[in-house]
């Protein structure tokens, strides 16, 4: 006598997912992440470089107040009412040094002498390829030194 194979039948009540089900979830999550994080990070590197912008445009400000009061620019971040950031005349992006995304240094724009001008270098505390170090003049002459268009990144 032979025997058939009866389906296998679940006991009422017992839910769950095969197999299959579950290998396609995660294929399908691993497609999203594929796609989300570089999204994500281009994102992050965008806000980090508006920050770095921000922060320049503050200095910049300050600066000029102390042009009127002074009649001369300066190279110390403490005299413009900013904290100073690994080393004389730079400063952080954010308020503080350690939750600064980019360091900003301060130096003269021709010469030794501050009255001529100043120059503002942001350097990313992590790599940018796209923009590298931004640049701003006294002058308002906006720079950078990586492989992006200026309109990408200022």
């Amino acid at each position: 006598m032979m025997r058939t194979a009866l389906p296998i039948r679940r006991p009422a009540g017992a839910r769950g997912f095969t197999l299959i089900e579950l290998m396609i979830t995660v294929m399908i999550i691993g497609v999203l992440a594929t796609i989300a994080i570089p999204s994500y990070q281009q994102y992050v590197q965008r806000a980090r470089r508006t920050e770095a912008k921000s922060a320049m445009m503050r200095i910049m400000g300050a600066q000029e107040r102390f042009f009127t009061v002074n009649n001369t620019y300066t190279q110390d971040p403490t005299a413009l009412n900013f904290p100073v950031c690994t080393g004389a005349n730079t400063t952080g992006s954010a308020d503080s040094c350690e939750a600064s995304t980019y360091t900003i240094a301060i130096t003269p724009l021709a010469g030794a002498d501050m009255t001529g001008g100043f120059l503002l270098t942001a350097s990313p505390k992590q790599p940018d390829d796209l923009c590298g170090n931004l640049t701003l003049t006294s002058t308002n002459v906006k720079g950078k030194n990586g492989s992006g268009s200026m309109q990408d990144c200022w």
